[in-house]
């Protein structure tokens, strides 16, 4: 297990990511920043912010970049015709 930081980056800036998750690798890290997205995107907008604009950016421990996970990507508007 190797650990990784989530830095939300909204409008307003960088917020560091404070809590390591711990996962198996890269791979891993990416797939839980997309698991907790929609969570995290529906608190925004129950708090009057808009998601689309915000990502996760995943640093290993040695503050290298690895990923960058736009929200946008995991909760953009599905048009109703394509729901069927």
């Amino acid at each position: 297990m190797r650990d990784f930081r989530f830095h939300l980056q909204t409008p307003r800036g960088i917020e560091p990511g404070e809590i390591a998750f711990s996962c198996e690798g890269p791979e891993a890290a990416f797939l839980e920043a997309c698991r907790i997205i929609p969570d995290m995107a529906a608190q925004m907008l129950r708090a009057g912010y808009d998601p689309m604009a915000c990502q996760f950016i995943i640093h290993n421990t040695r503050g290298e970049e690895m990923f960058t996970v736009p929200f946008s990507e995991l909760i953009r508007p599905i048009p109703a015709k394509a729901r069927h």
